[in-house]
């Protein structure tokens, strides 16, 4: 993952695709795939940050055989730990996330 990430900052906002096997909650193998280019900022031409988009490819079921469960029941059955929810104290740090200002305008 870091030589990715390495390869990334050298193609100076060139798209890398790379697919890896990445194992579920419910213990089977899955595909993903992770695009990822360096936004580089105009005007001192330095990399800013880098932008990722992760897809799933496609799930390692034997070809005979299909999942009874939808992913999101499976998750919520399986034993582990659920990263998803939300702490009980994510308020101390609220002050630290960016916040977003709509502008609407009125339309008769």
């Amino acid at each position: 993952m870091k030589d990715s990430f390495e390869q990334v900052l050298k193609l100076k906002g060139q798209v890398l695709s790379v697919m890896y096997r990445f194992r579920a909650k419910n213990r089977e193998w899955i595909w993903l795939r992770t695009s990822a280019f360096s936004f580089l900022n105009p005007y001192t031409d330095e990399v800013e940050y880098i932008v990722c988009t992760n897809t799933t490819a496609k799930s390692l079921h034997p070809s005979g055989e299909t999942a009874a469960e939808t992913p999101e029941q499976v998750s919520y059955q399986q034993p582990g730990l659920d990263y998803s929810l939300q702490r009980r104290d994510a308020g101390i740090y609220s002050h630290m996330l960016p916040t977003t200002h709509i502008q609407s305008e009125y339309m008769p």
